[in-house]
């Protein structure tokens, strides 16, 4: 038997580049994967250049599963990347996840002008 992983510290998983049709079903796969293998995990979406709506439901979509694991979510955003916070600010789920600005996280992700 394989020991569980389950208790392991915090899993990062870092994205970049564009999250639309494409590539959201991936993105959401192999985020909910890790939150059945570990109870802390963090979305690195700083190098993310384009959060499409399909991008955006996915990320809800983890963020749920997320709570249903009793697992912990946070999203790294970038320093004022607006094509991150913009998105989900403007759909206003942005108040649904933990974001941060870095992997240190420390302070909020802010707001963008």
């Amino acid at each position: 038997m394989c020991p569980s992983t389950r208790d392991t510290p915090t899993q990062v998983l870092a994205v970049s580049g564009e999250i639309d049709e494409a590539e959201a079903t991936a993105f959401q796969n192999a985020a909910i994967e890790l939150l059945h293998e570990h109870r802390s995990v963090v979305l690195d979406l700083s190098g993310v250049t384009f959060l499409a709506s399909r991008g955006i439901a996915a990320l809800v979509r983890v963020q749920r599963a997320a709570d249903a694991a009793d697992a912990a979510l946070t999203v790294v955003t970038g320093p004022g990347n607006r094509a991150v916070l913009r998105p989900l600010q403007i759909t206003a789920v942005d108040s649904l996840f933990r974001l941060v600005p870095d992997l240190d996280g420390s302070g909020p992700a802010g707001q963008v002008p």
